[in-house]
């Protein structure tokens, strides 16, 4: 089972986040520290409580690549228990060029297509500073958020949008800003690069 990891200590608890998609569980089992996530009888994800007590210096963000160990650590468990074993998600994050964007009329959002090389994107995007041309970091369909979310394909006031344009904060990036998206500079990020946060 592919899944993306999500570690906040601070706000969450001490519990290593393992989901596959943003579905919403029926029912749990726990094994030990090992909580296993069913839809139904359908596996869609896990949690690993006090995983501190195993990996004291475990911190991740979104362009976090678990060890080796860690990934050794948690499969183990599971085949322990004869369950579904991981596979990692890894983060993806993409430089865009907004080539068209157009208001939604009556709401705040706006109708754009993001250029990102490989293609073109329909997002829509509620941020005040989204213009034509505007150079940015495009979550895609299946990375997850600092947050713990994950973007999936969605679809506002009836249009679909196929991924998500992103603020610092979003990135995880220190800032004062209140909202608005993070405008890169053409002369520094080539479109269709993966966008790493140093």
């Amino acid at each position: 089972m592919k899944v993306a990891l999500f570690y906040n200590k601070e706000n969450i608890g001490d519990v290593l986040i393992m989901k596959s998609n943003n579905e919403i569980g029926t029912s749990i089992k726990k094994i030990d520290d090992l909580v296993v996530i069913y839809k139904n009888d359908e596996i869609i994800g896990y949690n690993y409580f006090n995983i501190s007590h195993y990996f004291n210096d475990l911190k991740l963000g979104i362009n976090y690549h678990p060890s080796n160990e860690l990934i050794s650590f948690i499969n183990n468990k599971i085949k322990e228990n004869n369950l579904e074993e991981i596979e990692i998600i890894e983060p993806n994050f993409r430089v865009g060029k907004v080539i068209e964007c157009e208001d939604i009329e009556g709401t705040h959002l706006h109708l754009c297509k993001v250029d990102i090389k490989s293609e073109v994107l329909q997002i829509v995007c509620g941020a005040k500073n989204v213009c034509k041309d505007a150079i940015v970091v495009v979550a895609m369909i299946g990375t997850i958020m600092n947050d713990g979310s994950f973007i999936n394909k969605g679809e506002l006031k009836g249009y679909e949008s196929y991924g998500m344009l992103c603020s610092k904060r979003e990135l995880n990036i220190p800032t004062e800003e209140v909202r608005g998206l993070y405008l890169l500079n053409e002369e520094e990020y080539k479109i269709g690069d993966l966008f790493n946060v140093n």
